[in-house]
């Protein structure tokens, strides 16, 4: 038996369950509880992480704000007309997707986000009205790895 749940939106959710590769019934009720899957009472019970932190939820940060909370799952960041504004990104909880949009560029101004633990890059670089980043905190030992990103959006290898 496979549950495959799909995340359209951080208010949305649907579940399909499927048995031996085929659509087997619709879920009607699902009941989020913390830690692994669970069976109760012919029911499967697992925790969900809803595209990042259990609130889900977006922020703005303003022109000279650097560090990205990660009490969101999506951050909208203006930036100004500095070169080389210096971001900060912490560490996550296990399975936190968080992603990160430029609103708004003034000039030529460019966001440099180097998180504390990450995995297969050194930073981002934003530098145009637009670009996103989406990125999933794996754990304390491999970190942020970026998953997504718009063509713009530079990611320097280590």
């Amino acid at each position: 038996m496979a549950i495959m749940l799909l995340v359209v939106t951080p208010s949305f959710a649907a579940v399909g369950i499927w048995i031996d590769g085929a659509p087997s019934f619709t879920a009607t009720d699902i009941e989020f509880t913390e830690g692994v899957v669970t069976h109760v009472n012919g029911r499967a019970k697992f925790s969900l992480l809803l595209a990042g932190t259990a609130n889900g939820g977006a922020a703005t940060m303003t022109t000279t704000d650097t560090a990205i909370s990660t009490s969101y799952s999506l951050v909208r960041k203006d930036i100004g007309v500095q070169v080389g504004l210096a971001g900060t990104l912490a560490d996550g909880s296990p399975g936190q997707v968080l992603t990160i949009i430029i609103t708004a560029r003034a000039g030529s101004g460019t966001f440099l986000v180097t998180p504390t633990t990450k995995s297969g890059f050194v930073r981002l670089t934003f530098d145009a009205a637009d670009e996103y980043a989406t990125l999933l905190f794996v754990d304390t030992t491999i970190g942020w790895v970026p998953i997504a990103a718009s063509a713009g959006v530079i990611v320097h290898a280590p």
